[in-house]
Parts: structure tokens; C-alpha cells; sequence
């Protein structure tokens, strides 16, 4: 009795982290240079929140962000980038998008979209800024995601703070993401939020 319990309730967790786009963004405003391949290995660590786990008052606490992140970006011109990022976790998912600069100098600003390709079908766009300084390189992001177009239809939205760092032949990072968590099949339900920390390394 307490194992045919426990299934639907882990079935339900990896179907929610698979309709989800991955929030660690890792990575500043600036595209990959033109015919040039960037690769960055990002680990996030779900921290879910205070909300209590009640189904009648509040949202089912779940983890908002994959485990583990690989992205593999490509320079195309004109200020702009395409980029893949697998995410592994129960349900491993990808995520195919694109990144383009809009303001450089030294406050750049660019605009971050994306398909995710799991389960279900999802959206995600936000706009990428940061403040370039000798030795380190604070970043941000505002996200936006729409995850199950085609099944079970939710929004939410992501709000990063992070720094990057030269480190070797490449860049270490470290950020913070403060997720919003809906139910897709259940929208009316009150927001919660998931404090999602990452690291990485970028090649």
C-alpha cells in the first residue's frame, strides 16, 4: 500500500522537473564569437522553500532546476549565438535557443530565448545584463518560461544574480536563481518559489 502511494508521487515529480527549462543561466551577455564553440559544465542544487506541502492550500514543493547542465554554444555573427543545453536528472531534457547581444559597451544587455524539448513542449525568453570589471563580471537575468503548451499549461519566472570569473583557459561562475514554482494542473493555486544556487565552468 505505501509503494503504490509512493509511485504516483515520484512519477509526478519527474514529469513536473521535466516540463521545466533549465534556470541556471552561467553565463554573461556576450555571445560566443563568430564560428567559435564555447562549452560550459553547470551543477544546480534545488532548495525548496518554506511553503508546506499542502495540495489544498499551496503549490507541491519540487526541485525548479536540473541537477546537472551542459551547454554547448556556437558564434553565428551578427552579435548573435545558438546554444543547446542538455539538463540530467530523472527525465533528462533539452533545451535548443539562442542568445543576442542588443546593447554592448560597459553595461551589455542581451536578449535570451529558447525551446525545451522534454515531455512536453516549453518556452522560455529573458533579457541577460552585466556590469564588466578587471578580474570578475557580476551578471543577471530576468527569465520568463512557458512549460506544457501542449498538455498542461503553466507560466512562471526566474530572477539570477551571479558573477563571473576568469579562471585558466576559461571562466568559473557562481549564481544564485530565485525560481517561481506553479502546478500546471492546478493554476489557481497560491506561487511558491525555489532558491536554486549553481556553479560551473566554462571552456
Amino acid at each position: 500500500m505505501r509503494k503504490s502511494r509512493l509511485f504516483p508521487a515520484v512519477l509526478l515529480a519527474c514529469l513536473f522537473l521535466a516540463s521545466c527549462a533549465p534556470v541556471i543561466v552561467g553565463r554573461t551577455p556576450q555571445p560566443a564569437a563568430p564560428e567559435e564553440w564555447e562549452f560550459s559544465l553547470n551543477l544546480g542544487y534545488p532548495f525548496l522553500n518554506s511553503y508546506k506541502n499542502d495540495f489544498p492550500n499551496g503549490p507541491t514543493q519540487t526541485p525548479a532546476a536540473q541537477p546537472v547542465n551542459l551547454l554547448l554554444s556556437r558564434g553565428v555573427g551578427g552579435n548573435t549565438e545558438v546554444n543547446g543545453t542538455l539538463s540530467l536528472s530523472y527525465i533528462p531534457s533539452l533545451r535548443l535557443g539562442g542568445k543576442t547581444l542588443l546593447v554592448g559597451g560597459t553595461l551589455p544587455v542581451a536578449v535570451d530565448y529558447g525551446v525545451s524539448l522534454p515531455l512536453d513542449l516549453g518556452f522560455d525568453a529573458g533579457l541577460l545584463l552585466s556590469y564588466p570589471q578587471p578580474g570578475v563580471e557580476p551578471y543577471g537575468a530576468l527569465r520568463g518560461f512557458v512549460t506544457g503548451v501542449t498538455n498542461l499549461p503553466g507560466l512562471s519566472g526566474a530572477l539570477t544574480v551571479g558573477a563571473d570569473i576568469p579562471a585558466g583557459t576559461g571562466n568559473f561562475f557562481v549564481e544564485v536563481t530565485a525560481h517561481t514554482t506553479t502546478q500546471p494542473y492546478a493554476p489557481l493555486l497560491p506561487l511558491g518559489f525555489s532558491i536554486v544556487p549553481a556553479l560551473g565552468y566554462r571552456f
